[in-house]
């Protein structure tokens, strides 16, 4: 603007030098009034001439029969508005000069098109129908529409402003705008295919929908009439909305390549944010849904989860905040976080630094995704559940704290801190779970995932437990104490718990069935039985194998029991048994042999002689190793038999 003054004051002044003057003149003056007329005019001081330019008081003239330039009030005259010298140069090299009309066109001044203030902070359904059509008309432009603030701000009608591709309207520090949608309605509706063209943007503005109907939404994608793709939100408050964000019903248009970030929603009055389908490339950054008495939340109870995305194919979340309301009183249908995969689930989402605090429900719930990279995931005194996933595989959950309910008024019985349902091929690492008014953590039905680095304390159920015997889980290292259920109760029958710290009064909890523990695992079993049907015959003083095992690699207690029959008129001096690692040998160390030595005589034969070689047996094997249950007899006159069990249980 100061160029501009400089540049019209400079051609002021050529246009006195043309009229029909002579000069010299004094010091101060310049050539006065002329009214065309071919005589000379008398000089008159600058300062008249500046009094009749900024003031009015004078009437000044071009010359050579040109209109004046001002009037008597101070309006710039027809002569300077169509003067070809009206034009705007930028400074640097290489600008070019654009007339000063062409440069104030490069932006587009919602107040431009008509659009007018309210009188006061309240919804004006006086200025909300004009304003609404004015709004139309400046996006028609393809221009960027710029809303100035206005402390009052600007009211508009429902079911009217539509922004399509490449259409953009920005407000002046979060500008107020208000807007009273009847039920179902909604004050933007986003209509843009973003593919070669540029996006809707929706930017910097302070959305309030007080007096809207019961569904309505402040800003819509309009997917009932076609896919949605490209799209900008950023800078948004939205304060007593229904649904500040969503999108319609259709059987199959989605949305598709949207941006969202730096949103707040205040005083809600329902789900926040709801994606009913999607297809990729939704991106939402800095996102806070405060539902706490101090941000001016004011109906309760609190029914509705905050956010919620249906039918996902990808999305990544980064820096979400679900925050109260603070109640005593829980409410089963809140949820912070829903997510819920397209399909067979084959779904993409990234979380990063998640926060659920002090919601009167539950936590997050994610169901139906395949690949999840989760990163911090926090969820903090609620009243319900923690965080719930399942039907998942392939995924990774990093730095997860979860807190729960016990010691709050309100709490729901029985709420587990982390669940994971029918998870496959997934790994949890740095998880922190207490204060669960049920488990801590658990897995159901469940297989082939690891858990590292757990602290799961404090809870009023387990710290880890398992529901059903198709789970295949490892857990390994961490601290589990003071769970008032036990510390952790295992039922997959191939799943294994390492290198934990257990502390507190509770020991660990066993298997409250009859399976048995997985392969390689502490307290595995391998036996081999020989029936007394099939007792192996004896030759006197020559050994035999009773039966034999196979034991992998590993720590085991090694016993066999023997069972000898014998003839009616068998006669017997000696009898041996060991737990051998040579076959058909008696193994002669001390704690692996047993002996039975009497003068000759002749036992019962209805009551065999046991002899229990192994009491038990250590072997510290470092391969797959056979181990022998071997025996020996020494008799006469008739015949000798063995029969019994040689079993092995892996101790560490």
């Amino acid at each position: 603007m100061k160029r501009f003054a400089i540049g019209l004051l400079l051609s002021l002044l050529t246009t006195f030098a043309h009229a029909q003057c002579s000069g010299p003149f004094p010091n101060g003056y310049i050539c006065g009034n002329n009214t065309g007329a071919t005589t000379t005019a008398a000089p008159v001081p600058f300062s008249s001439f500046l009094s009749g330019l900024i003031v009015g008081t004078t009437t000044i003239t071009g010359g050579n029969n040109q209109a004046p330039l001002f009037n008597n009030a101070g309006v710039l005259g027809n002569d300077l508005i169509s003067s070809t010298w009206s034009t705007f140069l930028q400074t640097g090299t290489g600008t070019v000069t654009r007339t000063v009309q062409a440069k104030l066109t490069d932006t587009v001044n919602a107040i431009d098109f008509g659009i007018t203030a309210d009188a006061s902070t309240a919804y004006s359904a006086t200025f909300a129908t004009t304003n609404a059509t004015a709004l139309m008309n400046a996006l028609a432009t393809g221009k960027c529409v710029y809303f100035p603030y206005n402390v009052n701000g600007y009211s508009f009608i429902g079911d009217t402003i539509a922004v399509s591709t490449s259409q953009c309207m920005v407000g002046e520090n979060q500008v107020l705008m208000k807007s009273q949608p009847a039920t179902s309605g909604y004050f933007i509706r986003i209509t843009a295919f973003e593919v070669l063209f540029g996006p809707a943007i929706v930017q910097n503005f302070h959305i309030d929908m007080t007096g809207s109907g019961t569904t309505a939404t402040a800003i819509r994608f309009g997917t009932s009439s076609a896919v949605v793709a490209g799209a900008q939100i950023s800078q948004l408050l939205c304060t007593n909305a229904v649904e500040c964000i969503g999108d319609e019903t259709h059987a199959s248009n989605y949305i598709v390549d949207i941006k969202m970030y730096d949103i707040r929603c205040l005083a809600t009055r329902g789900r926040q944010i709801y994606s009913k389908r999607s297809r990729g490339f939704i991106w939402m950054d800095s996102i806070r849904i405060d539902q706490t008495a101090g941000s001016g939340q004011t109906v309760s109870p609190v029914t509705w989860a905050s956010a919620q995305f249906d039918d996902v194919i990808g999305i990544e979340l980064n820096r979400f905040d679900s925050v109260g309301p603070v109640t005593t009183t829980y409410q089963v249908g809140q949820t912070g976080l829903v997510i819920t995969g397209a399909g067979t689930g084959q779904a993409s989402i990234w979380l990063n630094r998640i926060l659920i605090d002090n919601v009167s429900g539950n936590g997050i719930t994610i169901t139906n995704v395949d690949y999840i990279m989760a990163n911090w995931l926090e969820v903090f005194a609620n009243l319900g559940t923690g965080i719930d996933i399942s039907l998942t595989q392939h995924s990774q959950f990093t730095n997860v704290f979860a807190r729960g309910g016990v010691g709050l008024t309100g709490a729901a019985a029985g709420a587990n801190g982390i669940t994971c349902t029918v998870c496959l091929n997934t790994t949890w690492s740095n998880v922190i779970s207490t204060l669960w008014t049920g488990q801590g953590i658990v897995f159901n039905d469940s297989t082939d995932n690891t858990i590292t680095s757990v602290q799961s304390t404090a809870n009023t159920g387990a710290g880890i437990l398992e529901v059903g015997t198709a789970n295949r889980n490892l857990f390994s290292g961490g601290i589990l104490a003071t769970n008032t259920g036990g510390n952790y109760t295992l039922l997959g029958v191939a799943s294994r718990l390492d290198n934990f710290t257990f502390s507190g009064t509770q020991g660990t909890t066993g298997t409250p069935t009859n399976n048995n523990t997985c392969a390689g695992c502490i307290g595995e079993v391998i036996s081999s039985t020989v029936v007394s049907g099939s007792a192996v015959a004896l030759t006197t003083a020559t050994t035999a194998n009773m039966t034999s095992i196979s034991l992998t690699a590993g720590d085991w207690d090694v016993t066999c029991d023997i069972h000898y029959n014998f003839g009616a008129t068998t006669s017997i001096t000696r009898l041996a048994s060991s737990i051998s690692q040579t076959s058909i040998t008696l193994d002669q160390t001390a704690g692996q042999v047993v002996y039975y030595e009497v003068p000759a005589q002749v036992p019962s034969a209805s009551i065999p002689i046991t002899l229990k070689a192994g009491t038990p047996s250590q072997k510290l094997l470092a391969a797959t190793t056979t181990i022998y249950c071997t025996s020996y007899a020494e008799f006469t006159i008739s015949t000798a038999a063995v029969w019994g069990q040689l079993r092995a249980r892996r101790m560490r």
